[in-house]
């Protein structure tokens, strides 16, 4: 159960921080109007939200799964913004010069320059996720990982205990490894 929160908030996370740093990174208008707002909500801690979420929605899969995709959204946005910052203004009148359609554009230019910058949130983001999984388990769960670190701390069963955070520290490590993998094969890719 803990995985496939992580999975669906990471995926709502990754998707939302991508369209969002994309869209804000592509105006400066629309970055000014956005980006106060932004910041200003991920000034609340993702466990700040569960008391909001839990009176709107109780404490259903579908209010972890939020937490963690706020968790996750939070650096694939600000890096995907600094992105798009980072692309250089003479590529993008080199494209306004040959005329280029959107996705000519988006595969030439943006998605290139964007694939570093969208893993490395990706990367912070999932951290970020798993950590705040296995908060909102601990507070606010009947099942998963967290839920039986809290059981077994409630029992004084050190041996569950001990697993757990076992389970949780390599979980959390091999996940890491993973998209550090997954970034490296993608960079290489990239550059032939």
């Amino acid at each position: 159960s803990s995985f496939s929160r992580l999975l669906w908030g990471a995926l709502a996370g990754i998707t939302l921080g991508v369209i969002l740093g994309v869209w804000m990174g592509s105006s400066d208008k629309v970055e000014e109007f956005i980006l106060p707002t932004f910041k200003l909500f991920n000034l609340v801690p993702p466990l700040g939200w569960i008391p909001l979420l839990t009176m709107l929605i109780g404490i259903e899969n579908s209010m972890k799964i939020i937490i963690i995709a706020k968790s996750v959204m939070t650096p694939v946005t600000l890096n995907t913004l600094q992105g798009m910052r980072s692309v250089s203004p003479k590529f993008k009148e080199v494209t306004l010069v040959h005329q280029l359609s959107v996705m000519h554009k988006a595969r030439l230019l943006y998605i290139p320059s964007l694939l570093p910058f969208i893993f490395t949130g990706i990367r912070y983001g999932l951290s970020n996720g798993w950590m705040a999984l296995v908060a909102v388990e601990l507070l606010a769960s009947s099942e998963g990982l967290g839920y039986l670190l809290s059981e077994g701390g409630q029992l004084f069963q050190l041996d569950v205990v001990m697993a757990m955070v076992v389970v949780i520290g390599v979980s959390g490590w091999l996940i890491d490894k993973l998209l550090e993998n997954l970034e490296t094969r993608i960079q290489q890719f990239r550059y032939h």
